[in-house]
């Protein structure tokens, strides 16, 4: 299914975005989704055109599961959960020195599942 998905990104980018706006655009539970930053360099670089799952239990997430979270109304970002607790996330940017404010799991948006390029 991801092959499919893959080849079908350039059809998606370019009559999706106008239809979903803010970059983003949803089919079948995916979202494709630009990224604009360096903090999760090395994993995935800034620029990067990459598909988030968005049909997911935001409320049991696993340690290390890079993750699309509602950071303010305007604002939406993407970093690896390094710690669980109950309804909250921890999360840090691969190539941040620290870690984020925790998150509660309803501001989770979706998971990330590749990089398309």
């Amino acid at each position: 299914m991801f092959q499919t998905l893959k080849a079908l990104a350039p059809f998606l980018l370019v009559f999706g975005l106008p239809l979903g706006g803010m970059g983003t655009f949803a089919l079948l539970g995916y979202r494709l989704s630009s990224l604009s930053g360096i903090s999760m360099t090395p994993t995935i670089h800034d620029g990067a055109m990459m598909l988030l799952n968005v049909n997911i239990d935001r409320y049991h997430l696993a340690n290390g599961t890079i993750i699309s979270f509602a950071y303010n109304s305007s604002l939406s970002v993407l970093h690896r959960i390094i710690e669980v607790c109950d309804n909250t996330y921890l999360t840090q940017g691969d190539h941040n020195s620290g870690p984020d404010s925790p998150i509660n799991a309803s501001q989770v948006i979706g998971v990330y599942v590749l990089t398309l390029w």
